[in-house]
């Protein structure tokens, strides 16, 4: 599997971990690594096995829009049945699709139903949905919002946020412009400024307390967006604004869900 890198592994010797497949769906081997580092830093990383893969047989190294969104899930699919240099089924216990995209991926490869044996799956695009409806719920109704790359983006996560039934406190979609691959290309100093007005354009919304990073490419620049935060709104917000990582939220999510079925099935092992 030449584009599967290292697992992350601890518990002590022969401790079967839960399998969870990283699966960036593009070839960009720069950003799997990255969102590999932030998916390791979550409180339940160390009781996982995260087994980060970058798609092998396609063409695209930055996903921005429909056309590149189904494209990288048919090489994801030659990855599998052609190449297979990766299985998802017999392999992990769960799978995260890292594109931050309402991806066919996440529906082709989950379970069926409750009697599929298939590894649970979500998307970091889900994950980040989910967490975000659940904690300005917790706020006691404040809102919440996307910021992406592309304007693309824009229509397609908000059409997404809708369709999931998750629109009732959401602010909108706010694009920085960018690629997913410029956040890694261009200068440190561009892609925070081009951040920073995303975030000051989604802040000027009345009340939003949560802001969910609508690209993977996005890992580690949670200050920048929390600075934006202190500028608009005062230390007391900013300190307070909740800032999902949809790679972190994804993690956190497919722990529970694994812990869930052993709990609550007969399979208690």
């Amino acid at each position: 599997m030449a584009q599967q890198t290292g697992s992350s592994s601890s518990g002590g010797a022969g401790a079967a971990l839960p399998r969870i497949l990283l699966l960036n769906p593009n070839t960009n081997t720069g950003m799997t690594e990255s969102m590999a580092a932030v998916a390791r830093s979550t409180p339940v990383s160390p009781y996982l096995d995260i087994v980060p893969y970058t798609c092998a047989s396609g063409t695209c190294p930055s996903i921005d829009n429909q056309h590149d969104i189904d494209a990288s899930a048919r090489s994801i699919w030659r990855d599998i049945n052609e190449s297979q240099a990766i299985n998802p089924r017999d392999d992990f216990d769960a799978v995260l699709v890292a594109c931050f995209s309402v991806h066919p991926l996440v529906r082709e490869l989950a379970p069926a139903d409750v009697a599929d044996d298939r590894p649970a799956v979500t998307g970091i695009f889900e994950a980040g949905v989910h967490a975000a409806v659940a904690l300005t719920q917790a706020a006691g109704g404040a809102q919440w919002g996307i910021i992406t790359t592309g304007e693309f983006w824009e229509k397609h996560l908000t059409e997404g946020v809708v369709a999931a039934g998750a629109d009732g406190r959401f602010a909108g979609t706010f694009s920085t412009g960018l690629t997913a691959g410029q956040m890694h290309s261009l200068s440190a100093e561009e892609v925070r400024e081009r951040l920073s007005v995303a975030a000051r354009r989604l802040l000027q919304k009345r009340d939003v307390r949560c802001i969910v990073m609508g690209c993977g490419g996005m890992a580690g620049l949670e200050d920048t967006i929390r600075a934006t935060a202190r500028e608009v709104h005062g230390d007391a917000v900013a300190d307070n604004l909740y800032i999902i990582d949809g790679v972190k939220a994804g993690i956190m999510y497919l722990y529970q869900v694994l812990a869930s079925k052993k709990m609550y099935s007969a399979h208690k092992s």
